[in-house]
């Protein structure tokens, strides 16, 4: 009898699973609560205001043979893990095979007024609603009301981020005759320093690029609550704002602890070698849900590099179990981290190398093509722009 194998979330982890099954002919189910594949490590570039959005997101129509995989758009509400039941818009959907990549959620730290005040660079929806923002106000910035936008978390979606929307400003500026000195964008982080992850000089080089471009960066500034048009800090006076943006950490999908799942302090689900909750043999957590321990024990960090990966490797091992085999234990590959500084701009580590400048920024860009690649092949760069449909 052919096992139901259900998989949960288009994100990278869930759609390398899907793409490496459909290889396999593997039957499955995807479900997802958007039509569409978003390149979320992008999205700084959608909010922008970097070519044109839909150039950051894939049909699944596109990526799923119809032959192969079934697509549910819908909005998982619950996981049932003894009735092996997923509830989806009111629907019961029954699994042998479940794949959790469910991504993760805003991290707000419990901190007073964030989540409400804030603004959060979350998905393609929220990038298109930053991107209609700022256009909105640049417009009416004048000497009298300047316009202040301030990105919270110096981290890479942060400074990514930043460095898009501060080389966007002067062509905004230019468009709607406002004079870009009206324009204020600051970048606040708790650290004494931003990209934290990377090594020192790059860090210096971040900075050094970020303010070359206009922007006010602002270190071991600790967010302490936020109002309507004001960030408070715990040492520092406050700050008023047009715009504020979040960007300052993630932490799992809150269904994974409602649903029963055992989960770390960040809401992740700590798995074994094969990805595999403890108990759960018939369940596989992947990606930003997973809490997958590293050399030193501590879990990784939830990246699109490290999803991708578990996404391919579950895959093959789904296989592996279906024909009653041992599975394999997961290597991650860690190939270094890069963040864009903007248009042309980059910095990052890869292996050895530090980079930055333009190598920094093509290597990214290579990463990206590389990705889509490995998901559809030629169809992935052939594909003409137009309306996703709703399956």
């Amino acid at each position: 009898m052919e096992k139901q194998i259900l998989i949960l979330g288009a994100g990278y982890g869930g759609v390398k699973t899907a793409c490496g099954l459909q290889r396999q002919d593997i039957p499955f189910a995807l479900v997802n609560d958007q039509p569409y594949h978003q390149f979320t490590t992008l999205m700084h570039e959608v909010a922008g205001g970097r070519d044109h959005p839909d150039d950051y997101r894939i049909a699944l129509q596109d990526l799923i043979d119809p032959r192969v995989g079934k697509i549910r758009i819908g909005t998982v509400s619950a996981i049932d893990l003894k009735g092996r039941r997923v509830q989806v818009d009111g629907a019961s959907l029954e699994y042998d095979v479940l794949v959790v990549a469910l991504g993760s959620e805003t991290e707000f730290f419990g901190i007073p007024g964030l989540q409400k005040y804030s603004v959060q660079l979350w998905g393609f929806d929220s990038a298109l609603d930053i991107r209609r923002r700022m256009v909105e106000l640049v417009k009416k910035a004048t000497a009298e009301h300047p316009v202040n936008v301030i990105v919270g978390g110096g981290g890479l979606t942060g400074v990514e981020l930043t460095g898009e929307l501060a080389d966007w400003i002067p062509h905004l500026s230019r468009q709607y005759g406002v004079h870009p000195e009206h324009v204020h964008l600051i970048l606040i982080e708790a650290m004494e320093t931003i990209v934290p992850m990377l090594d020192v000089e790059l860090q210096r080089r971040a900075r050094q690029v970020l303010e070359q471009k206009g922007v006010q960066v602002r270190t071991g500034t600790k967010v302490a609550e936020v109002k309507e048009g004001q960030v408070l800090f715990d040492d520092h006076p406050p700050l008023s704002y047009s715009l504020f943006i979040w960007t300052g950490g993630v932490r799992g999908n809150r269904l994974l602890g409602e649903s029963g799942f055992p989960v770390d302090r960040k809401g992740r689900v700590p798995v074994d070698p094969v990805f595999h909750p403890k108990g759960m043999s018939d369940v596989f957590v992947i990606g930003d849900c997973a809490a997958f321990p590293g050399p030193d024990g501590r879990p990784l960090p939830p990246t699109a590099q490290l999803a991708s990966q578990m996404g391919d490797h579950l895959a093959q091992n789904i296989g592996l179990l279906l024909k009653g085999r041992p599975l394999n234990a997961f290597h991650p590959h860690l190939r270094g981290t890069l963040a864009s500084l903007g248009r042309g701009q980059g910095i990052g580590e890869v292996g050895n190398w530090k980079l930055a400048g333009g190598a920094a920024r093509f290597l990214k860009e290579a990463n990206k093509a590389r990705y889509l690649w490995s998901i559809g092949g030629w169809k992935t760069f052939s594909r003409k722009r137009g309306q996703i449909r709703w399956a």
